[in-house]
């Protein structure tokens, strides 16, 4: 049986080149830093941990593991980075679906890509749910299935810490950070020291700082039937937020390339005159 088929006999998916075990940073640095002399029992401890260790790094800390080899091809079957059939078993197969690694292979290797997070499966909200859908997500349609997190038993958040999927998908916050830049906080159009009209500095700072965008369905977002932008550092933290109407996300990803970054936004609110853009939680709304 092939390393990417060991604990995973019983799924139909299958890993996506490039996302095979191994050939994705994180694995590098987990399968490197794991301490095989504690128990199994605490695996999943351990896994957490140095899930948030990574988190915790910088860009530069992490770029010796993105160095290796980077995830949008297969490596070679031979390649001395390769995990042991042991290894795999023991620490990377457990820990991650089919799914989850082949959504961070694809995150990692395309720009642009939000993936869709559900945390909320509370009964009362269920329709809420199908009417977001049929209101203009079209699930699946209009949301390919291969990029939405949407497992009860996986991310269902009582607790209302939606970051904790990154304890299983830690590498989702470094996606085009290795592509399209070069520092850890990046600038934009208006250089170092930030736009003239000082009302732009907080959307400013935040777009300094995020490097990704995902679309959440958590309790608030079903309540209120809208879709919740967040946009995050290299570290899984939302530096900023948008409310959007499902009906308008076509809208949106067209004006901003699937989301984009907040630069984007930032030069739009300049060229429109939208001031209220200008304040987190704002909701964007598209005329037809």
């Amino acid at each position: 049986m092939d390393s990417e088929q060991i604990a995973h006999a019983d799924q139909k998916e299958t890993l996506n080149p490039g996302a095979e075990y191994g050939s994705l940073p994180f694995d590098r640095f987990v399968v490197e830093n794991w301490d095989y002399s504690k128990p199994v029992q605490q695996d999943q401890e351990q896994w957490n941990e140095l899930a948030e260790k990574w988190l915790s790094m910088s860009r530069i800390e992490r770029s010796p593991y993105w160095a290796v080899w980077f995830p949008s091809a297969s490596p070679h079957p031979n390649a001395s980075f390769l995990p042991t059939r042991q290894q795999i078993i023991r620490i990377l197969a457990p820990h991650q679906t089919i799914k989850e690694r082949n959504i961070s292979q694809h995150a990692a290797s395309i720009l642009n890509e939000p993936v869709w997070i559900r945390t909320c499966y509370a009964s009362d909200l269920s329709n809420a749910y199908e009417e977001m859908g049929n209101a203009g997500l079209r699930y699946p349609e209009n949301i390919d299935r291969f990029l939405l997190l949407d497992d009860e038993a996986l991310y269902s958040n009582p607790d209302k810490d939606w970051s904790r999927v990154f304890l299983r998908l830690p590498l989702l916050p470094d996606a085009g950070t290795y592509l399209r830049f070069n520092s850890e906080n990046d600038k934009f159009s208006w250089g170092e020291y930030g736009p003239k009209n000082r009302s732009f500095m907080p959307l400013f700072n935040a777009s300094c700082k995020d490097k990704q965008a995902v679309y959440l369905l958590d309790e608030e977002a079903l309540r209120e039937r809208l879709v919740k932008i967040l946009y995050l550092d290299v570290h899984g933290n939302a530096v900023w937020k948008n409310k959007i109407a499902p009906e308008d996300i076509e809208f949106f990803e067209a004006r901003y390339f699937k989301g984009s970054t907040l630069g984007r936004i930032m030069e739009k609110c300049a060229d429109l005159d939208e001031p209220s853009l200008l304040q987190p939680g704002a909701l964007l709304e598209y005329d037809e």
